[in-house]
């Protein structure tokens, strides 16, 4: 019988996983300080990151629909026709509760139950939010397309009182502290697949407990860049990475090493992706703000907001008010008289 024991001393020290997690907390540092100099720019990369972890999660699982059909019904704008649609519909709920919910929600069988009963609300299926009444198997197709049984999960009567020692084992060992929070997530979500506690729909759930366990441990880069995009991408190295770590797994031999390093790296192109989106938009802010004061500067007479806004239409009227403010700050420019016949004059260098 597996156990839920999350101490592993040798992986701890193993040189792939050390340069791994240096690499994701180095990015966890640099996401931080980039997110806080453009928070303007959150929100929207937060809601197309949504949209597309929800198609993306679906698609892993062959759940499609047309392209503008699947946003549309991601974003909740239209009404969910087909079935497929409905599940689409039932994720996005599911990962909107987690990320909006997820500081107050408490790792436990009851949340997983949950989550997965939110997952089927949509398609009422009758399946949703019940542990599996019935023995599942994890099965693959061969080259010959005869299908064969690559791993049997846990049975379903042990199924409620492994998903509890899980819940258990995890929430312990968190606040002990022992191992990076990014390991245990990864070991968590390997032991859930193996433990394959519903009917369907366990590889989407192990996809929204990835989100809820990485955002409990503060790397919420991926509220903004869809992690379940990239195990899309790399869906055969995703499968062969379960396939390697659950060999042994009931009898507690596995080597955990191969999935917990294909998760660390999806953690990871999951942070460059939300990086390298912040700093574009971080120089365009930048350019815009450049843009604003290059007119300012060129000014010999007194000018208004009004003025910059004229002479530069493509840009807001909040960066042209916090690039004013920031001038003034600055000392760069001074403020004649107040109300509407107040003007700037150019203080700074030219």
């Amino acid at each position: 019988m597996h156990r839920y024991e999350y101490h592993w001393p040798e992986l701890a020290l193993d040189p792939t996983i050390v340069r791994l997690l240096t690499e994701a907390e180095r990015n966890r540092g640099a996401w931080k300080t980039s997110s806080e100099e453009a928070p303007t720019s959150l929100p929207s990369m937060a809601s197309g990151a949504r949209i597309l972890s929800t198609l993306a999660s679906n698609a892993i699982e062959g759940i499609r629909t047309t392209p503008d059909r699947g946003i549309a019904v991601a974003e909740g704008t239209v009404t969910p026709h087909t079935h497929d649609e409905r599940e689409i519909a039932g994720y996005s709920d599911a990962l909107a509760l987690v990320q909006e919910n997820y500081r107050a929600m408490e790792v436990s069988d009851n949340l997983i139950l949950q989550l997965h009963r939110d997952l089927y609300r949509r398609s009422g299926d009758s399946l949703g939010g019940h542990f599996k009444d019935s023995d599942n198997i994890i099965a693959e197709v061969a080259t010959d397309r005869k299908a064969f049984t690559r791993f049997k999960p846990v049975s379903a009567s042990r199924t409620p009182d492994a998903v509890k020692e899980l819940c258990h084992a995890w929430s312990e060992t968190r606040q002990s502290g022992i191992i990076s929070p990014l390991l245990l997530c990864g070991a968590f979500v390997l032991d859930f697949t193996c433990i394959h506690p519903f009917l369907d729909g366990n590889g989407r759930m192990s996809r929204i407990l990835t989100q809820l366990l990485l955002l409990k441990d503060g790397y919420d880069a991926v509220l903004y860049s869809p992690i379940e995009a990239i195990i899309e991408r790399r869906r055969q190295e995703y499968y062969d990475a379960l396939q390697a770590s659950s060999v042994g797994w009931h009898e507690n031999i596995s080597d955990l090493k191969p999935f917990l390093c294909f998760h660390l790296e999806t953690v990871i192109e999951c942070q460059r992706e939300a990086l390298r989106q912040i700093r574009e938009q971080n120089d365009t802010a930048a350019s815009k703000t450049q843009k604003v004061i290059a007119f300012m500067a060129s000014r010999q007479a007194p000018f208004r907001k009004k003025d910059i806004l004229n002479a530069l239409p493509d840009i807001s009227e909040i960066t042209v008010k916090r690039t004013l403010a920031e001038a003034r700050r600055d000392g760069l420019i001074a403020l004649l008289g107040a109300g509407k016949s107040s003007a700037y004059v150019w203080k700074g260098e030219r």
